[in-house]
């Protein structure tokens, strides 16, 4: 029993040593494959949103694929580009929509307990 502990342990040491190793020396590569999954770039980003949304066969690890949805977003360009600059991106743009006086999502918490507090008035 203990040899076998022994011989696991001793085997999952060396597989985390060399995929550290190798996630050591090829760090570049594994940086640019992430950046190509998951642009920093908020139309690239929207674009492979919205091909997964119409096809959920779409492969993002595909580099054809990928070059194939944003070829396709930017015939649709007009659609995307009004949903990019038209949804906040996350809470905090959410909050400073709503410091600005900008309206309110529709599914907005916020919003409903706005409405709610206008009634029992």
């Amino acid at each position: 029993m203990a040899l076998r502990r022994l011989v696991k342990n001793t085997l999952a040491a060396a597989v985390f040593g060399l995929g550290g190793a190798y996630i050591a020396t090829h760090s570049e590569a594994i940086i640019n494959i992430y950046e190509a999954l998951y642009p920093g770039d908020s139309a690239k980003r929207q674009a492979l949103d919205m091909c997964f949304l119409e096809n959920h066969d779409f492969n993002r690890l595909d580099a054809a694929q990928r070059t194939a949805c944003y070829q396709h977003a930017r015939l649709s360009g007009a659609f995307t580009a009004s949903i990019v600059g038209a949804v906040p991106a996350n809470d905090i743009d959410l909050r400073q929509a709503a410091a600005a006086g900008g309206a309110l999502p529709r599914n907005d918490i916020r919003r409903a307990e706005q409405t709610r507090s206008a009634h029992s008035n």
